[in-house]
């Protein structure tokens, strides 16, 4: 049997140890590798983008603090995570400028990027709203436009004005069209491959951050890393 040979001989079926299957199971995956023509098969051309997310799907503040959601954005690949300006958390109105340094201190010692700054704060602002001003606000503050066309066709008119990107995803299958059609990323009908291509023909180079609404009530770190894996196969890094 070769060294580069992966099969297992037949006397030792039965009684291999835990760390025989574990060479087993490396030597066949790089085997793999070389076979798919390197040493990691792509999807397509690898785009020069940047991994964010929101703290919206982590489940905090109830069950993680903002150190927990860098530290866990940082373990699951991500190069920055989003902050949340609200009214009662760590970024507020009551946050001083001390509290403020402080949470940039805590990123740049985990090894985690701030990619931009969101807030829910438009929600006050209805489109429904009986004041003209109120709807006028509304109209300044609101992106979610996919139920009504697609985003591989305004990326090209926005161009070199975009500079910092959320993305969701949608599903226009079913006709409840409240939050609940926002899924978990590559869950909806959204076609990532000519939205990617948008993005590297406009020369879009910063950061995507995934902006979800729901994190999971059961083991929410499976979202982070899912979004993650999803995010790496849209830059195309792993098929």
């Amino acid at each position: 049997m070769s060294s580069e040979d992966t099969r297992v001989p037949a006397e030792s079926c039965g009684r291999l140890s835990r760390r025989d299957l574990l060479a087993v199971s490396a030597a066949a995956g790089e085997a793999a590798r070389r076979d798919a023509g390197g040493p990691l098969a792509r999807s397509g051309k690898t785009c020069d983008m940047k991994k964010s997310i929101n703290p919206w799907a982590f489940p905090y503040p109830d069950r993680m603090n903002l150190r927990q959601c860098f530290e866990l954005a940082k373990r699951a690949g991500f190069d920055g995570i989003e902050v949340n300006f609200d009214l009662e958390n760590d970024l507020s109105p009551k946050a001083s400028d001390e509290d403020l340094r402080a949470i940039g201190k805590m990123a740049r010692d985990i090894g985690i990027k701030i990619s931009g700054m969101c807030t829910f704060l438009y929600w006050p602002y209805p489109f429904t709203a009986d004041d003209p001003k109120v709807r006028a606000r509304a109209l300044e503050l609101a992106g979610n436009i996919m139920f009504f066309q697609f985003p591989q066709d305004y990326i090209p008119q926005l161009g070199k004005r975009i500079r910092n990107v959320h993305l969701k995803e949608y599903t226009k299958k079913g006709t409840d069209f409240s939050i609940e059609s926002f899924r978990p990323l590559l869950d909806g009908t959204t076609d990532w491959p000519a939205v990617m291509e948008a993005f590297d023909k406009v020369g879009y180079r910063g950061y995507l951050t995934f902006e979800y609404f729901h994190p999971f009530a059961h083991y929410p770190e499976a979202l982070i890393y899912h979004t993650s894996d999803a995010l790496d196969r849209l830059l195309g890094g792993t098929t």
